[in-house]
């Protein structure tokens, strides 16, 4: 089952990569990494109106800056506030070859990372703890469903480690789910100073101050505050092998956050 699901994906990302030179933005940066180009894709907002391009990453408050986003855009041009944010702003493969151009020397290009010892956690207890559908491949893989027994978070890295780190976006490494190197962007924010970075990426877009409603997306994990809790060496180990590249890139102590 396993090999299937692995020819069937190896094929699909080798005709999306070929696909993706039918589009002028992807002509220029082509995704090299080994999700499916779409995954990636689907998962950056450009506004040319605006004057930003966002590359959405899950678990680093992505719900909450697409709502802000999304709801100043919409003010800015006298629309009523969009009933889904996600879906709001155009992604790359709407591009001309004039617009992509554009992307390149006019528009402010950011993303927003996370420590991936809290990330990773926030995965496990947001989506695989509470048996949502993206425990699914998990529950294949151990063989027993989520509701008959809470899967510790020891499992949950077990499986990253076996076969998981790339069947679902929430938990991917974040290098992989970038257009482009971390270096091509503006600024590459850390939700750690999510207050800060709001304050900066909304003051320098639509020169207004960040609005922080009650909830937006899904329930708070307050993983960074349970890392002592679910952490143990084989956990550690596991995630800082596995997300690597992501603690090199993106300037993370591969140490566990408040350790001596």
């Amino acid at each position: 089952m396993l090999e299937r699901r692995s020819a069937k994906i190896r094929l699909t990302r080798a005709f999306q990569g070929q696909a993706q030179r039918l589009y002028p933005f992807f002509r220029q940066h082509t995704y090299r990494g080994p999700l499916l180009p779409s995954e990636v894709e689907s998962r950056v907002a450009v506004s040319l109106r605006d004057g930003f391009l966002y590359n959405r990453i899950p678990k680093t408050a992505n719900s909450l800056m697409t709502w802000m986003l999304a709801r100043a855009s919409a003010d800015a041009a006298g629309e009523p506030a969009p009933e889904r944010p996600k879906s709001y702003f155009p992604t790359p493969r709407r591009l001309s070859s004039g617009e992509a151009a554009r992307v390149e020397h006019e528009i402010f290009k950011f993303a927003i990372v996370r420590n991936p010892y809290s990330r990773t956690l926030s995965a496990y207890l947001d989506k695989i703890a509470a048996g949502k559908q993206q425990a699914r491949t998990f529950e294949k893989w151990r063989g027993a469903p989520v509701q008959r027994e809470e899967p510790s978070f020891g499992e949950f890295c077990r499986y990253l480690d076996a076969v998981g780190l790339r069947d679902d976006v929430h938990w991917v490494p974040q290098t992989e789910l970038l257009c482009e190197v971390p270096g091509w962007f503006d600024r590459i924010y850390r939700q750690e100073r999510l207050g800060e970075a709001a304050e900066e990426i909304m003051g320098r877009i639509f020169g207004v101050a960040p609005e922080f409603p009650a909830r937006v997306g899904p329930r708070p994990t307050g993983a960074s505050k349970l890392i002592a809790r679910h952490y143990d060496d084989e956990t550690r180990r596991i995630v800082a092998r596995l997300f690597a590249a992501d603690f090199d890139a993106l300037g993370y102590a591969p140490d566990l956050p408040g350790a001596a």
